[in-house]
């Protein structure tokens, strides 16, 4: 079974990323994790009808990816 990426998921309800908001993307792609910036993102997707789970799921791989990103550039 192939693994679905969350960024396609979410686009194919909210459109292309480049027209979300930008305080959404620099919030769920820049910022760290806190659970203000969490409220605010995954309310923006579930006041745009993206279900729970996946804005969860969505928030939580690209927490754990830009983590990963900067641990492997400091090195």
């Amino acid at each position: 079974m192939a693994d679905v990426n969350p960024l396609h998921e979410i686009e194919a309800i909210l459109g292309c990323v480049e027209t979300w908001p930008s305080e959404i993307v620099k919030k769920n792609f820049i910022e760290d994790y806190d659970r203000q910036n969490v409220f605010k993102v995954i309310s923006f997707f579930y006041g745009n009808k993206v279900p729970v789970s996946k804005a969860l799921t969505f928030y939580t791989k690209c927490k754990i990816i830009i983590r990963f990103w900067l641990y492997a550039t400091s090195l």
